[in-house]
This record gives structure tokens, sequence and C-alpha cells, in this order.
């Protein structure tokens, strides 16, 4: 049986004795005992396959491609959003409109009262007096529609992989922190999963709803003044349309959908081991060490430290994701679990053109002519334990005797230096041999 099979049949037993009357520190034990001992395991047999790699950081390479579909989409919602709220500011600008927005919504008291326990017993209190403070909500979404009327602000931050960048606003000069981006104070964030994308979303709609609070304040003070602005009504109800039109595309975008729910669950999956398995190397996430590090902590206290089996559940439901891994055929999987093996791999897209693979990783170095050629054919005759001679590699006989061995070193140079030790010469001069054992070589091919 599958890994992920095994763990997601084991969580039944561990809900089943988990139930209302189990106390919440056994809950979280056992559930915590199945994560060790069934889901790292079973995320172990993928982890260094480029399939799963490739669904885990989907959203983090998709977003550092200028071009890509979805960092597109994003760039037409940030000017959907900025078209929206300069017409929104074009029209409360105007001194009639903005007479009647005043007017209409003034500032507000707010009554502030505050007690602090010092001392001991905690029953001695200091209790401050009740403060009324004058709010300038008007002002303040004013301002805020401005800033985004300016210049479009980024909706999206790949760091935001393992858990939210945290945003500050400045409040009488010091900084504020938004509660909109922490995890555990916005249930609409769920404690892992793809939180590049939810961080997306959460920036978006906090935006929308600054916006469409002004526009329902702005509405109602058009409705007392007498000057129709005509145009500036037309380009307000236009962006408006067209703004609700991509808000209607964000969530099927970037959350619905099988493709989605696969890219989410590699995610989730991807996060829990990077946290309960500290020595795993995260290199391929692309990010920047210090965010992997942090990362690792944050993961791993939030299924330490929060008190429900939500997270865990996270962890079920994305497990049966895995399955869909290699839905476009056995091969895939094969290779998949070649490359995970660490051997060389190659995978032909030509007779003279493929994909490498060492120790999980895909070497992306540009060989020098015949290379690729000459990688290939050392892989093949490792198997037999048999060298490589110049006359396997050029079809004439017209070139310096040292061309081969130049061109080998060139080769070497484009490998991993592991690899490269393993090019050795062969008994007969100018030639080569790749020390490998046959396990550790692969080929694919669908070149005919």
């Amino acid at each position: 049986m599958e890994g992920w099979k095994l763990a997601d049949r084991q969580y039944d037993q561990v809900r089943k004795k988990t139930h209302a009357d189990t106390p919440l520190d056994h809950q979280q034990r056992i559930a915590r005992e199945w994560l060790v001992k069934h889901v790292i395991p079973a995320v172990d047999e993928y982890w260094r396959r480029p399939a799963f790699q490739s669904q885990a950081t989907s959203t983090i390479r998709a977003f550092e491609q200028e071009d890509s579909p979805e960092q597109t989409f994003v760039n037409s919602l940030e000017a959907a959003l900025q078209t929206f709220a300069a017409a929104l500011i074009n029209l409360a600008d105007r001194r009639m409109v903005s007479t009647h927005l005043t007017a209409i919504y003034p500032l507000k008291l707010v009554a502030v009262e505050s007690a602090v326990s010092i001392g001991h017993p905690p029953a001695e209190t200091i209790d401050t007096p009740k403060v009324s403070l004058a709010v300038p909500d008007l002002d303040i979404e004013w301002n805020q529609v401005r800033l985004m009327a300016n210049e479009p602000i980024p909706l999206v931050n790949v760091n935001d992989y393992f858990e939210p960048v945290q945003e500050y606003a400045k409040v009488n000069g010091k900084p504020v922190q938004r509660g909109g981006l922490i995890v555990s104070l916005n249930q609409a964030l769920m404690p892992v999963g793809d939180f590049i994308v939810w961080a997306l979303i959460e920036r978006v709609e906090r935006r929308v709803r600054i916006l469409e609070s002004f526009r329902t304040k702005l509405i109602r003070a058009m409705s007392k003044t007498t000057h129709p602005y005509t145009k500036l009504q037309a380009n307000l109800v236009a962006s408006h349309e067209n703004l609700k039109l991509q808000m209607n595309q964000l969530r099927p975008a970037f959350q619905l959908g099988n493709e989605n729910r696969l890219r989410n669950g590699c995610a989730v999956l991807a996060q829990v081991y990077a946290a309960f398995r500290p020595e795993a190397d995260c290199a391929w996430l692309g990010l920047n060490e210090d965010r992997i590090s942090d990362g690792r902590i944050v993961v791993r206290h939030r299924f330490e430290a929060y008190r429900s089996l939500e997270s865990f559940d996270l962890v079920a439901r994305s497990l049966p994701e895995l399955q869909h891994l290699y839905e476009d055929g056995p091969d895939t999987s094969e290779l998949d679990e070649a490359i995970s093996q660490g051997g060389l791999v190659i995978a032909l897209e030509s007779k003279n053109s493929g994909s490498v693979w060492w120790e999980g990783t895909e070497i992306r170095s540009r060989f020098p002519k015949f290379g690729f050629q000459t990688l290939l054919l050392l892989a093949r005759k490792a198997r037999r334990r048999q060298p490589v001679a110049e006359v396997d590699i050029y079809d004439d006989d017209d070139g310096s005797k040292g061309r081969f061995p130049m061109m080998v070193n060139r080769l070497k140079k484009c490998l991993p230096q592991s690899l490269n030790a393993l090019i050795e010469p062969g008994k007969v001069p100018h030639t080569y041999l790749l020390k490998l054992d046959r396990s550790q070589v692969y080929i694919a091919s669908n070149v005919s």
C-alpha cells in the first residue's frame, strides 16, 4: 500500500480515538504521533520528485515570471483597483461633493475605556477613566482610497509561502501591525496551505472593502448635489463594473478546481515535511534561507500550540491529492521515481537533446557541442562498464587529437563536482568511463 493511503486510513482511526469527550491534550498527542509516524514517511516518498516539487512551488514560480497567466491576471486586477480608486477620488475631490461628504460624515466620538492589573494579587487594578476620542473615519478612508489611486500597491509576495509577511500602518507616527494577515487572528487564513494565494485574496478583499465603503458614502453625497458630473459618474460606473468582473474571476483562478486543490495540497504537505524534518533540503523551494528557517518554526508551532485538530484535518485532506500527480501516465511516475533515487537520470527529448538530473536536482548548465551526446553515451556504457572513445562521438577523423579530451573537460565543468569526479580516463588513451553502477543510471526516451 502506498504511504499516503496508509496515512489517510490511519487518520480515520485517529478521529475515532479523538471524540468530543477526549481531553484536547490527548487528542493532539494522538494526532501528532500520526503526523510523525505516517504522514512524514509518506511525504518522504515524494519529496525529491519533480512532479511534487513543481506543484508545491507552482505559485512561487508563477509569480516570479512576469508573463505568466497568474501574474498577468494580478497585474490586471491591480490596474482595476487603481482605476476604480481614481474614479472615486476624481468625484470626491469636487468641491460640492466633498462639502456634502464632510457634512454627512462628521468626526465620530468613540468612548475608550481600559483597565490595567498590576502587582499582587491580580485583583488590585488601576482603572483609567473613560475617554472619548474623535475618530476621523471619513478622512482615514479617503486617504486610503487616494493612496490606492496614486500608485498600485503590490498584491503578491512569494515570501508569504509559510506565512504572510506582516504589514504595518503608521498611527500617530508609530507602526501598527495589520490584523488581517495574522494567521491566528484571521479565520479565513488556514494554519497551513498556499499562503501566497490566501494573502493575495486577503489583500485584494481588504482593498475592495475600503473602496466599496467609500463608494457608498460617495453615492449618498452625490444624491445631495445638483451638478450631475455625468462623465465622472460614467467613469465610476465603468471602473466599478470592471473591478467586479475581475473579482468574480479571483477565487476560481486561484482556489477552485482540481489543479488548485492539487497545488494547495502539495504546499500543505511540503510545509509540514519541512517543519518536522529540519534536516530536509528545502533549497528547491527557491526561497531565502531565513524565510525557510522561520517557516519551519512557525508551521511546527501551529501543530503544537493550536488548541484544535484543524491543522491535522487539513493535512489529512491533502494526502489524497498525491494520487493526481501522475495522471499524465505511468512514464511520468517512473521518471520521478528514478529522479528521487538520486542517480543519473536522462530524459531524451530528441536524439541529441534532453534533460539531466543528478542527486535529485536538474542540471541546467549549457553543455558544449557534443557534450550531451557524450554524457548520454557515458551513461549507456556505464551500465555495461564500457568506456567511450572519440570514434563513438565524431563521424570524421579530421579533427585534432586533443579535441575529444578538451570537449570532455568542458563537459565535466558543466557537471556537479560529485558527478564530475565519476568520469575517469579509460585504460586506452583518449577514452573515458563513467564509474556508476547500473542501478544508478536511468534513461527515459520517447524518441523513436
